[in-house]
């Protein structure tokens, strides 16, 4: 097998690594427990994603070991080729202080997480994550972040029926709760 190029060498790092957060994702998900023994259930979505991480993953290991072969022609065209084209690949001009701000901020989500509950560590981690990602506009900012955050606590919570835990310093849940068919009954005049 010929060496390995600087962009097979990127792209294997980045399988390698999609692999192994799909599988520490697949096992997490094989720890939550399902009330119900349905097919279709709390974890058929997470499963999904995480084992499509996975096959996703191993893909484009796959595929940068297939273009990492030589092209035709001759060994200095080649190598001159393949320089050219991998100047400016991979990490070599990233701004790194973003990729380790977007990894710090999944660590203050997640301790944000269990202080404030769901909904206010996502605002909150959504309006920092902007502010990471240069947009400086308080409007935007604002309603980007409700917005989303709504919309992600109405699909995991309301639709999908997940358990939203309580934060340890502020509890929203039973504000969020939708009331039972029961209990709008109950209300009705007739």
């Amino acid at each position: 097998m010929a060496s390995l190029r600087y962009r097979a060498k990127v792209d294997l790092g980045v399988a390698a690594i999609t692999v192994a957060i799909g599988t520490f994702f697949t096992y997490q998900v094989s720890l939550i427990e399902a009330v119900q023994v349905d097919a279709i259930g709390p974890q058929l979505l997470p499963y999904f994603l995480s084992i499509s991480m996975i096959v996703l993953g191993v893909w484009v290991g796959i595929a940068s070991l297939y273009f990492n072969a030589q092209p035709k022609g001759s060994e200095e065209e080649s190598d001159a080729a393949h320089a050219a084209a991998e100047e400016n690949f991979g990490f070599r001009d990233s701004d790194l202080g973003k990729v380790f701000a977007v990894i710090a901020m999944g660590f203050i989500y997640i301790g944000l997480f269990h202080i404030l509950g769901y909904l206010i560590s996502t605002i909150i981690s959504m309006a920092l994550m902007m502010l990471v990602f240069g947009n400086r506009k308080p409007l935007q900012i604002i309603v980007m972040s409700l917005a989303a955050a709504f919309a992600y606590d109405y699909v995991f919570m309301n639709l999908m029926g997940l358990y939203d835990p309580p934060g340890e310093w502020f509890d929203l849940t039973r504000f969020l709760e939708n009331p039972s068919l029961e209990e709008l009954t109950r209300k009705l005049p007739f």
